[in-house]
C-alpha cells in the first residue's frame, strides 16, 4: 500500500474507523464477514472516477469497465479506507448498499489479504450514488451516453 495516493481533502468522508485493521490486512476466509460487519456499522463504499465522466455517471450510474483480467468487467472501490486518488481531478461518490452480496472483498497486496478494496457485482445505478464534495450539486448533461469507467 506504500505506492497508493490518497486524497484526504473535503470530498473524502472521515473518519475511517476500520483503517488500522485493514492496513494490517484481513485473511481471505474472513474478509466477507468483515465486509458485512462494516456495512452493518454504517460504512459505505467509495468510488472515484475521472471528472470528464461526471455527466455520464450522473445519468447512467457506474458501469463495469474492462480490466487486465480477460472477461472480468467490474467497478472497484474502497470500503473502510480512503479512496485511491492518482489524480486530484477525480469525482468521489459514496454508494448505498442494500445487499452485502452486491460487493465482494478484493484480495490484494503482496500478503494477499483484504485491505479495503471491494468489487461491485454489476453496474451501480444512479439512485445508489451520493456525490461528494464540489460535485454534490451539479446537474447531469442530458446529451451523455453510457460509458465504462476508466
Amino acid at each position: 500500500m506504500e505506492n497508493m495516493h490518497f486524497n484526504t481533502g473535503p470530498a473524502v468522508p472521515k473518519p475511517f474507523p476500520f483503517q488500522k485493521v485493514l492496513e494490517k490486512g484481513v485473511e481471505k476466509e474472513t474478509a466477507e464477514m468483515v465486509v458485512e460487519e462494516m456495512l452493518e456499522k454504517g460504512e459505505r463504499p467509495i468510488v472515484t472516477f475521472p471528472r470528464e465522466l461526471l455527466s455520464r455517471v450522473r445519468l447512467h450510474g457506474l458501469q463495469p469497465r474492462k480490466s487486465w483480467i480477460p472477461g472480468f468487467d467490474h467497478v472497484v472501490g474502497t470500503l473502510g479506507i480512503p479512496p485511491y486518488r492518482d489524480n486530484p481531478d477525480r469525482v468521489t461518490v459514496r454508494i448505498t448498499i442494500d445487499d452485502p452480496a452486491s460487493i465482494q472483498p478484493r484480495i490484494t497486496g503482496k500478503d494477499t489479504l483484504f485491505h479495503g478494496v471491494v468489487v461491485f457485482r454489476g453496474p451501480v445505478p444512479v439512485s445508489k450514488l451520493e456525490f461528494l464534495g464540489p460535485d454534490a450539486d451539479q446537474e447531469p448533461d442530458i446529451e451523455s451516453k453510457a460509458v465504462s469507467i476508466h
